[in-house]
C-alpha cells in the first residue's frame, strides 16, 4: 500500500488528529519495557517513537533474513540484541563480520556502510531494537500508532 493510500484510509477525525499532532509542540515521554517490548514484538519493523532528534524501532529478523546493505549518512545508529543471534557485515565492501549475541550491542556510525543478517540456520528470529539519532525512517502516526511510510511505499 502506497502512503498516498493509507493516508486515504484516514477517517475525518483521525486526519485532524494528525494536524493536531503537528501543532502539539510538546513532547511527550516514553516508558516502557524495551527488553520485554522487543522480545514480544513479531513484525520486522515497528517503530515505537520517533522524537526530533531519535527513533526507537523495533525488529524481529527471520532465520535466513537480512535488513539490506545500506549507509546512513546523518545519522548513527544504535542495536541492542534481545534475543537470538544475528551478524552484522561493516564496510562498503562487507569486510569486517562479527557475530552478535543476546545481551550485546553495537554502534554503527554515521557514514558506515552496514548490513544485518540472521543466518538460515539460526533456530529463532533475531529480536533487537534499534535507534536512530537523528530518525530516518518516516513515519505516520494512525489510531495512536506510528506506521512506517518506507515500508508502505516499497509495495
Amino acid at each position: 500500500m502506497l502512503f498516498e493510500e493509507l493516508l486515504n484510509e484516514l477517517s475525518p477525525e483521525q486526519a485532524v488528529g494528525q494536524e493536531q499532532e503537528k501543532d502539539n509542540k510538546r513532547p511527550s515521554p516514553l516508558v516502557i519495557s524495551i527488553e520485554q517490548e522487543t522480545k514480544n514484538n513479531s513484525e520486522f519493523r515497528k517503530v515505537v517513537k520517533t522524537t526530533t532528534n531519535s527513533q526507537i524501532i523495533l525488529m524481529s529478523v527471520d532465520p535466513g533474513n537480512e535488513l539490506g546493505h545500506e549507509v546512513h549518512h546523518d545519522a548513527d545508529q544504535f542495536f541492542r540484541i534481545e534475543s537470538g543471534l544475528c551478524v552484522f557485515e561493516f564496510g562498503k565492501n562487507k569486510d569486517t563480520v562479527v557475530e552478535v549475541r543476546e545481551g550485546e550491542a553495537v554502534l554503527v556510525p554515521a557514514g558506515l556502510w552496514h548490513n544485518v543478517y540472521v543466518p538460515g540456520n539460526a533456530n529463532e528470529p533475531c529480536k533487537f531494537y534499534t535507534i536512530y539519532s537523528p530518525p530516518t525512517h518516516k513515519t505516520i502516526k494512525i489510531n495512536n500508532k506510528e506506521i512506517d511510510i518506507d515500508d508502505h511505499n516499497k509495495e
